[in-house]
């Protein structure tokens, strides 16, 4: 529906990635654009993102360098390469009793708490489904805080 908006107001398909995203639970649309879009039709670009508000969508309106962004960028390439990866119930259970009881944990504590064959991308994971939460604008290492998401 967004990508229909942005062809009505003149859009190219260079001038727009449109994605649909998940955080937890809750869905929206990412419209990132390079700097000579976002400067030169910044009024368009408000404008899709308003009819799309308008039409139910929720939408995020963010230029192309604040994703490139380091160390946010390997970081969240990180997160999203770990999203396939299958954590049961008992292991989500073993990570939650282990953040409740210390508190914050870093991300090497958390991957010791978990019995996975690949601990530190089940915690990933975790994080990219919402259950735990970290600072992705900090280098990702095993000294990264981890913590518990709140609702």
């Amino acid at each position: 529906m967004v990508e229909t908006l942005a062809r009505s107001r003149a859009f190219d398909s260079t001038d727009l990635v449109i994605l649909r995203i998940g955080l937890g639970p809750e869905r929206h649309t990412l419209l990132c654009t390079p700097e000579r879009v976002w400067h030169g039709r910044k009024d368009d670009l408000l404008e899709l993102k308003r009819l799309a508000s308008w039409s139910g969508r929720s939408c995020f309106l963010i230029p192309e360098a604040a994703v490139q962004k380091q160390p946010r960028l390997d970081c969240a390439r990180a997160i999203d390469d770990a999203t396939g990866v299958e954590v049961t119930m008992e292991q989500r259970m073993e990570i939650l009793v282990h953040l409740i009881e210390r508190g914050n944990s870093t991300l090497f504590e958390c991957a010791s708490a978990i019995s996975h064959a690949s601990p530190f991308s089940a915690i990933l994971h975790l994080v990219a489904v919402g259950v735990l939460k970290m600072d992705s604008a900090v280098p990702l290492s095993p000294e990264s805080t981890i913590e518990i998401a709140h609702p």
